[in-house]
């Protein structure tokens, strides 16, 4: 969400006064027609078939990382079979956590369980949760570019770092013609487009 706001507004608004916005940030799967929404955005590879999707990202990676006062204490992980013995910060959606991570070794893809003490169904919750040193989290690098560049957390096994799809914006195939959303879509990929910066993600600040 703080990455659609920081390079979408308040410009969009300006160019498209008449247009009223409402972006909602939700971290489980949902059915954008069933709630209500013009369209919605995701990683790529998991949009759902039936509908049309527009690349809006560049593909990134997915990265683990911890506080420095938890590598400290714990070490690093060597290997992803390492990190059953690390705590973990896990993400709850909808009805299961992520308990299985996704990672490169030697050209495959393997996947790799892991475990808690920490389940969220929050994404700002795990990041925030990893910074107080609850555990090593992953996600994609843009989400924590920001706290990367200031040291205050750290990614292990980026050797191992698996690269994923970028953003795609989705929206039913019979609401293409819609004007609002056609100048959404047309503002959106021209401003979204580029590499992330560590300034284009920028959460509220830790208490």
């Amino acid at each position: 969400m703080p990455l659609l706001v920081n390079r979408l507004l308040p410009d969009f608004l300006d160019a498209h006064p008449n247009v009223e916005l409402e972006l909602v940030g939700e971290d489980r799967p949902i059915d954008i027609v069933e709630e209500g929404f013009d369209a919605g955005i995701r990683l790529g590879n998991f949009v759902q078939i039936d509908m049309v999707a527009v690349w809006l990202t560049p593909p990134e990676r997915f990265v683990v990382v911890g506080s420095p006062a938890l590598i400290r204490k714990h070490g690093r992980p060597a290997s992803p079979y390492d990190l059953q013995n690390f705590r973990c910060i896990l993400l709850r959606q909808s009805v299961r956590a992520l308990d299985h991570w996704q990672f490169v070794v030697e050209d495959q893809r393997i996947s790799v369980s892991v475990d808690g003490p920490l389940v969220i169904n929050d994404v700002e919750a795990c990041i925030h949760s990893a910074l107080r040193g609850a555990g090593l989290f992953q996600l994609p690098h843009s989400l924590v570019m920001s706290y990367l560049e200031s040291g205050s957390l750290q990614t292990v096994l980026e050797p191992y770092c698996e690269e994923v799809p970028g953003l795609s914006l989705y929206y039913p195939s019979r609401s293409q013609s819609l004007p609002k959303l056609r100048a959404f879509v047309d503002f959106a990929t021209q401003r979204m487009r580029t590499v992330f910066k560590p300034g284009d993600y920028l959460p509220n600040p830790v208490s």
